[in-house]
């Protein structure tokens, strides 16, 4: 049997070999999707450690050399489901477009990214005023944002919104009625075209000059 030479004991790195930034990055993203699969099932009050790491198959020091709690990975997950409202908002909207074409676009991507959301939407729903969940904490910046948005392309196609206390209860209804459909469709109550009504009629109570009110689409 052949002796060890040091040039064995120097090409032979002792412990786990180390991860490349792309497998760190893997790993953290499985991390993440298995923090929102969770989240989905167990909403903020409930949600462990322990859970997260059933979802993902990984070992509790994994977690740890990622996050340092539940709520940081959590935070990631609800600040990414927020922007990936804004930013369908702000690139999937011609910006030539007619203001009810606008209008249309918006109600439509605003659904679609409710649907999107699948079992978040729930926790989403339960949580938006529990002072003690991230996704309350972070839900003004997000509503600052499309109350913004919303404001400047009212205004960049020549009219006017009478206040911005009325464009939040507009959006923040828009909100109410997207999680009510989804939440409860299948019993019969509330139809998408009920929705998507009532929707248009919240926009145009933002206008200034009732008749500039949009009229809903067919």
């Amino acid at each position: 049997m052949r002796s060890a030479t040091p040039e064995d004991n120097h090409s032979r790195p002792r412990g786990r070999p180390t991860k490349s930034e792309a497998d760190q990055a893997e790993i953290r993203n499985r991390l993440l999707n298995a923090t929102a699969a969770a989240y989905g099932e167990t909403g903020y009050h409930a949600l462990s450690v322990k859970a997260i790491l059933e979802k993902a198959e990984l070992s509790r020091p994994t977690f740890y050399r990622h996050f340092s709690n539940v709520d940081e990975p959590l935070r990631l997950v609800i600040a990414g489901a927020h922007h990936g409202l804004v930013d369908r908002l702000v690139t999937r909207i011609p910006a030539e477009a007619p203001i009810e074409q606008k209008m249309a676009h918006a109600v439509e991507l605003y659904l679609d990214w409710a649907k999107s959301m699948g079992p978040l939407l729930r926790p989403f729903y339960v949580e938006l005023h529990d002072p003690y969940s991230p996704v309350s904490e972070l839900r003004p910046q997000v509503l600052a944002r499309i109350v913004d948005l919303y404001t400047k392309t009212i205004e960049s196609s020549g009219a006017k919104v009478q206040s911005r206390l009325l464009v939040e209860l507009m959006v923040t209804g828009i909100e109410f009625l997207g999680y009510r459909y989804y939440l409860e469709r299948g019993k019969g109550r509330i139809t998408l075209a009920m929705i998507k009504d009532a929707m248009w009629r919240l926009m145009a109570c933002t206008l200034a000059e009732p008749g500039n009110a949009l009229k809903p689409r067919k």
